[in-house]
Order: C-alpha cells, then sequence, then structure tokens
C-alpha cells in the first residue's frame, strides 16, 4: 500500500512539475512577445562599443536617453541595447567618412529591426537582452547616429519588408530636420568630396511611424541651422550653439517645462530646447561680463539672429536655403528698435530692479516679435497677455477692442497694441520737462537718479552715499532713493 501511495505521489509530482515548466515557458514566451526593446545609438565617437566608449558611459548614456526621452514618465519596463556602429567624422573623428560610418549604421540597424537576431549590440552591459522578432522597438537616435535612424525609417517606408509592426523613433539633434536641419537645407543628393558628407535631405514625416524630434535652438549641426546664407551673425551664433550645447542634448529632458512644444507635422512630434542666452554670448558670460549687460544686448542680437531663420513654417516643412531674405527688412528694423526697451528691462530685472520701462514680462525665444511664453510654466503667452499700460493724457480716441488693428500691430514688436503704460522712468522724465524749474528740482531724487541707478545696476555696481544728506525744498531729507534702492 505504502509503495502504491508513493509511486502515486511521484506521478502526480512529475505532472505537477510538467504543467509548471509548460505555463513558465508559455509565460516567458508571452513576456517576450510583449517586450519593448530600446535600439540606442552614440553620437559622433560613440560608437557604444567598449572599447572605446567605458561602460559607465554606454549605460549612463542610455540611461539618460530612457529617462529623458523614450520614457520620461518611468511607465515601461525597456530593454536597453547599445547598437554598434564606427560613429567616426573623418577628419575630426576617425578615419571612416561620415557617410560610410552612417551606411555601417544604417546596414546594422537595418538588421535589428528587421532579423533581430543578426544585431550587433554591445552585449558587455549588464541586463542587455538581445532584440527579437515581435518586440516592441524604440530607436533613438542622436547627432550622427540620428541621420543613421532617420535613413533606416526612410528605408521602412520605401520597403517594409520584414519591417516590424511596432517601431518608434527618437530623433535628438537630427541633422536632417525638415526645417533646420543641415543636411536638410541643401541641394538633396549632393555629396561634399573628401570628407564624404551627403546632403540626404528631410527625415521622412509621411511613413505613419511615430516619431519624436528634438532640437536644441541655434545648433547648426542638430537640427537648428539658420535659411539664409547670407546672414553672417545667425551662423556664427549657430556655429557657437553647436560648441557650446550640443553636446547637452541628451542629459536635457522632454519634462522641462521650458521646452517648447512644436506641434506635430505628419507622423512626427517637434520640440525645441531653447537658448536663454545666445550662444555667441556665451564667451562673454565665461569672460565675466556681467549678466545684466548680456541680458541688454541679447535682446537686438537676437532679433537680428532670428532674421535668418524661418519661424514661420513648422519643422516638419522642407526648408531649404533661401537666397533671398527670410524676414521683412522693415519689420526686423521695427523690432530691432522695440528690443531696446525690453534689452533694458531684461538687464535691469536680472540685477534685481524690476522693469522701469514697463515692457512684458515673458520670455522671449525668438526675440521680439516672435512667440512669447511664461517664464515660469513655459506656457506659450497670447500677445494680448502684455500687461495694460496706464495711457498718456491724450486727446480721447475710439479704440475698437473687437476687431485689431493690422496695420498698428505690423509697427508693433510683440503684435499687440495694449493701451501704454507710462513706466516709472518716462513718467519721471515727462513730468520734469512740463514742470516748473521749483518742480523739477523737487520730482528729483535726492540721491540716484533713475538713469543713473539703471547704468549702476547693469555694470553691478551701487553708487557712494553722499557725505551730507540732501534736503528738498521743505528742509526733510529725501530717502525716497535709499527706499528704491533697497
Amino acid at each position: 500500500m505504502r509503495r502504491t501511495l508513493r509511486s502515486l505521489s511521484v506521478v502526480l509530482l512529475a505532472v505537477a512539475g510538467t504543467v509548471a515548466l509548460g505555463v513558465s515557458t508559455a509565460m516567458t514566451a508571452a513576456v517576450q512577445l510583449l517586450a519593448t526593446t530600446a535600439l540606442i545609438m552614440g553620437g559622433a565617437a560613440h560608437p557604444m562599443s567598449t572599447p572605446p566608449d567605458s561602460l559607465d558611459f554606454v549605460t549612463g548614456y542610455m540611461a539618460d536617453a530612457e529617462d529623458h526621452y523614450i520614457d520620461p514618465g518611468d511607465t515601461q519596463n525597456i530593454n536597453r541595447v547599445a547598437v554598434i556602429y564606427p560613429a567616426q567624422f573623418f577628419p575630426v573623428f576617425g578615419t571612416t567618412t561620415f557617410d560610410d560610418s552612417v551606411a555601417a549604421g544604417r546596414d546594422n540597424l537595418n538588421g535589428c529591426l528587421r532579423t533581430p537576431a543578426s544585431c550587433d549590440y554591445n552585449q558587455s552591459v549588464p541586463g542587455s537582452v538581445a532584440p527579437a522578432e515581435g518586440d516592441e522597438f524604440k530607436v533613438f537616435g542622436y547627432s550622427e547616429s540620428a541621420v543613421v535612424a532617420s535613413l533606416v525609417k526612410r528605408d521602412l517606408i520605401e520597403d517594409p519588408t520584414e519591417a516590424p509592426t511596432d517601431v518608434e523613433f527618437f530623433l535628438i539633434a537630427n541633422p536632417m530636420r525638415p526645417n533646420g536641419g543641415i543636411l536638410a537645407r541643401g541641394f538633396e543628393g549632393m555629396t561634399i568630396p573628401i570628407v564624404g558628407i551627403t546632403f540626404h535631405g528631410p527625415t521622412p514625416t509621411d511613413g505613419n511611424i511615430p516619431t519624436t524630434d528634438v532640437a536644441q535652438q541655434y545648433d547648426m549641426l542638430g537640427g537648428d541651422a539658420p535659411a539664409s546664407p547670407w546672414n553672417l551673425l545667425a551662423w556664427a551664433n549657430s556655429a557657437a550653439a553647436y560648441y557650446y550645447l550640443h553636446g547637452q542634448v541628451p542629459s536635457r529632458s522632454l519634462n522641462d517645462p521650458m521646452v517648447i512644444d512644436q506641434g506635430t507635422y505628419g507622423d512626427t512630434h517637434y520640440y525645441l530646447i531653447p537658448a536663454r542666452r545666445l550662444p555667441i554670448l556665451i564667451p562673454l558670460e565665461q569672460a565675466g561680463v556681467p549678466g545684466p549687460i548680456l541680458a541688454v544686448i541679447d535682446a537686438p542680437l537676437r532679433v537680428l539672429v532670428e532674421a535668418g531663420h524661418v519661424r514661420t513654417a513648422s519643422p516638419g516643412e522642407h526648408v531649404q536655403f533661401q537666397l533671398l531674405p527670410t524676414a521683412n527688412p522693415v519689420t526686423v528694423v521695427v523690432n530691432v528698435a522695440g528690443s531696446i526697451p525690453v534689452g533694458i528691462d531684461d538687464g535691469v530685472q536680472e540685477a534685481g530692479l524690476g522693469r522701469p520701462l514697463g515692457t512684458a514680462d515673458v520670455f522671449r525665444p525668438f526675440g521680439v516679435g516672435g512667440t512669447t511664453y511664461d517664464k515660469v510654466t513655459g506656457e506659450e503667452v497670447p500677445s494680448t497677455a502684455e500687461p495694460a499700460r496706464e495711457q498718456d493724457p491724450e486727446p480721447a480716441a475710439a479704440v475698437d477692442t473687437e476687431e485689431p488693428n493690422t496695420a498698428l500691430q505690423a509697427s508693433t514688436p510683440d503684435d499687440s497694441t495694449p493701451p501704454r503704460k507710462r513706466g516709472p522712468l518716462r513718467s519721471i522724465v515727462r513730468e520734469s520737462f512740463d514742470a516748473s524749474e521749483t518742480e523739477r528740482k523737487s520730482l528729483a531724487p535726492a540721491r540716484d537718479r533713475p538713469l543713473k541707478r539703471i547704468l549702476g545696476a547693469l555694470t553691478g555696481q551701487r553708487s557712494e552715499p553722499a557725505d551730507t544728506e540732501t534736503k528738498d525744498p521743505g528742509g526733510e531729507a529725501d530717502t525716497g532713493a535709499a527706499d528704491d534702492a533697497a
């Protein structure tokens, strides 16, 4: 009897083990079928192989790619795969030309997507598993590898043979961005000899393949090159953006409230990382020039720089080099004039003394005349949100508040015509001209006059009080200037 029970127990355990093994295998297969695999490629000089890249660099770079762009909300369990390619750019990085490096990466990435068993990836990365058929793919390309990813996207559209059914692209600092990418600006198909750089044209947007494209504002090789070949100031600023800001893009994040959502065009969603300071001014900042001075200079310079870009078209519209001026010269002159008080207010505010000329306290990444944003939330601020300004005492005139005056809008830097408010500085100046001699003396602050205070704020210097207090005509000490300075 005991022997029979023992045999029955063995049989039951064997059956249970078989069932458990079958369930485990089925669950593993299901998990693999539903796996999300991120195929991550590096920029120039970073092939994602070890060596030459360190393992710390590869794992850190892939973590940034996932956390900042692929899945900033940390909602998925993603298998990170470091896809290898030469990542060279003769004569700057290595001995392989840009075109040959891109071609090698293109072949490998196509293989990773169509026949995953052939994928050449860094197997030394902890936790990284080979991609498999049926995976949901997230392709991440930055700078040079964004070109690789763009061409592979084009390949998948033109030849969907063995193409995965679920794939999404993330193109960061993309030189093929339709409006801004340097490789999309030139004549498509033209190749620069010796160095081997081909103008591949724009990344396609008509393939119904979800794509996210992120550019750093003004980055010459990262998706925001000028459209006008004649605007040398814009090109100098763009080169500075590449030098100072291009390498920081992978560490930025779509969660940053100041990242500008530029909308969707075709199958692609576009974002822009704004430059709070013109890159061309960064060397002066590093040399110790006070921030308020740079803020004053930034405003008019930004208008001139923006004249070399085409902001009226979507980033997804193909815009090549423009031989004719890209902006209306009259509008540029008007906006430069309007940028002067804005720059003064920006500088004084950066010095901690408010905005004495009363211009709107908004973020103007595209300069005066461009779209404005809230400085805290990053939300777009309509032009009508300019703070109301107290109207000057002039003869009453009928103002139509429902239908905008297009003639006035054309001459107003911020495309709005709100009632003008007399700022503190302008009030003092105007009243001093209208007042009598005695009244002018009483209106003048006893210590620092407004212009002197502004200049002191911009230069970072504070004027020393006089040895003896200045008395007003009534014989009492005037402490208003001291209170204002405090």
